[in-house]
């Protein structure tokens, strides 16, 4: 199956999932305003629920699929595009290499005969010969670069990447080692339990399982237990970057729930370690095993990689307009709290015992007593009563709006049809449903903008917060009005010019929500049509 047919039953399948989505929405705003019977809003979101499953299991299976297949033609389209306009690449990629690569040569011959140690000669295997010079020096000659730092082949988890890194000898084809997290990172070995965005409102969860019945206090274990009862409950307590939250738990044995902290992430890069215990009932487990657990998580500044001011001298030939990525949503989340309620049951427990009640008879030999008595029930009654455990259920999702439109100071723009070179505006509204408590939930927080000169990866614009879950470009530093605005490069071609945006961070106890939007203009012309020279 080609890319194209897989693309199009993603696209098919996401579409289906879309409309559902929006019918589920409808279905949930008619109960509240009780347009609709319990039972029959029960029956009809179940159903809808269990369709959206499996659409959902059906497009993440194509869209492993799909990537498979884009995954070798894409990262040779890079490769190429690396050499072909002199873009740092964030890691090698040996396969690539290997297969468009016959050989690299270390040195060359000038035109004078003169040799140069610095050039570094790529020979494709289509005969293509491409060649750079690197002069940066080498900084203590006396360092000696050991053998595997000459190999293609990666060791010690590092890779040996071929980068284009200008510098005050003027630059050229240098190689360096880089981990696998791109450019110019330090190697980190770090497993990471969870990633977040700087200045974020985050949630961490951590789930809970029960061995036992966990109760509110311990009455029903036994009748002394019963008048001296003592806490049964159980205690998550869970800590992080000054913020600490301690959450009496109980559930019924064999069950589990979500149990979390709602915190801000700080506001620079950084690993942040969260401490989770639990005390009290000892049935209560952190994934059914542990009463402690340390998590590892790595806070990022996604707004650090903005695309460089395109100018009129740009150039791009060999331009292709890509794809739209297709990468997974998480549109909705389902979780739960227990509680429990003592359920009295009263039994008369009886307790039969003999009240004699002696009389004396008298009689002509003189007399006798005699027990006039009677069985009385000297019972009482007991609470033979339980525990009964009530399970509220929450759901939250994500829905939201793209709008892409040329900006306002390009002059000739009618519509959504525009000239390469101008700007182009972006609004993002997103509208988050739920039927939880505040301390439950985010809003979405972040907005990232991909766009397809850059082949929806490289670079990327992270969106500014407008308003609640209302989002549009920062201002632009190199725009004379200081507008929000991304430049489109004055090459590119008159086709639909698509910009792919990632919505994201909106937590809840049962993760993130994120929803991918995208909106297009078309390009027809460009700039250099709306200006002449004229006599004065």
């Amino acid at each position: 199956m080609d890319v194209t047919q897989l693309r199009e039953e993603v696209d098919g399948l996401t579409a289906q999932i879309r409309k559902l989505e929006t019918k589920s929405q409808t279905l949930v705003e008619m109960r509240l305003e009780e347009k609709i019977a319990k039972e029959d809003y029960d029956k009809k979101y179940s159903a809808i629920e269990a369709e959206l499953k499996d659409l959902r299991d059906q497009r993440n299976e194509k869209y492993e699929a799909l990537q498979g297949e884009k995954s070798i033609s894409t990262r040779i389209n890079y490769f190429r595009k690396a050499f072909d306009h002199e873009i740092q690449m964030d890691e090698f990629d040996r396969d690539i290499l290997e297969s468009l690569v016959d050989k690299v040569v270390v040195g060359a011959m000038d035109e004078e005969g003169n040799p140069n140690p610095y050039a570094l000669t790529f020979v494709f295997k289509a005969g293509v010969k491409f060649t750079k010079e690197f002069y940066e020096k080498i900084a203590n000659k006396s360092d000696k670069m050991e053998i595997e730092n000459l190999s293609t082949y990666a060791t010690d988890d590092k890779q040996l990447a071929y980068t284009y890194a200008p510098n005050k000898a003027g630059g050229g084809w240098g190689m360096r080692m880089l981990s696998a997290n791109g450019a110019g990172a330090i190697e980190n070995n770090t497993a990471y339990d969870h990633e977040y965005r700087v200045n974020t409102d985050v949630i961490t969860s951590v789930r809970i399982y029960a061995s036992d019945d966990i109760t509110p206090d311990n009455r029903h274990v036994s009748e002394a237990a019963y008048n001296n009862p003592v806490k049964n409950t159980a205690t998550v307590t869970i800590s992080t970057n000054g913020y600490s939250k301690s959450t009496e738990i109980v559930m019924p044995s064999g069950s589990s729930q979500l149990v979390w902290l709602k915190w801000r992430t700080p506001s620079t890069s950084q690993d942040v370690t969260v401490h989770v215990s639990v005390t009290g009932n000892s049935a209560a487990r952190i994934d059914g095993t542990s009463r402690n657990a340390t998590l590892t998580c790595r806070v990022v500044d996604l707004g650090l990689n903005p695309p460089p001011n395109p100018t009129v001298i740009d150039r791009n030939d060999g331009f292709r307009v890509p794809n739209l990525p297709v990468k997974a949503e998480k549109t909705s989340a389902h979780w739960g709290i227990y509680s429990s309620t003592w359920i009295p049951k009263w039994v008369w427990h009886p307790k039969w015992e003999w009240e004699s009640d002696w009389d004396w008879v008298s009689t002509e030999d003189g007399g006798y007593w005699e027990d006039n008595g009677s069985w009385v029930d000297n019972g009482k009654w007991k609470d033979e009563g339980s525990w009964q455990f009530d399970y509220t259920s929450y759901t939250a999702s994500l829905t939201g709006q793209m709008r892409l439109t040329p900006d306002s100071k390009v002059p000739t723009a009618q519509n959504s049809t525009m000239k390469s070179g101008y700007g182009v505006n972006i609004n993002i509204s997103t509208t988050p449903h739920t039927n939880a408590p505040s301390s439950h939930v985010t809003s979405a927080q972040n907005a990232i903008s991909y766009f397809p000169e850059f082949a929806y990866e490289t670079y990327w614009r992270k969106l500014q917060l407008m308003g609640y879950g209302q989002f549009q470009f920062e201002e632009n530093k190199y725009s004379t009005y200081r507008n929000r605005v991304h430049f489109t490069p004055i090459w590119y071609p008159d086709e639909t010019y698509r910009v792919y945006t990632e919505i994201i961070d909106m937590w809840t106890p049962d993760g993130m929500l994120r929803i991918n939007l995208n909106d297009d203009v078309t390009i027809r012309g460009d700039l250099y049509q709306d200006w002449h020279i004229g006599p004065k």
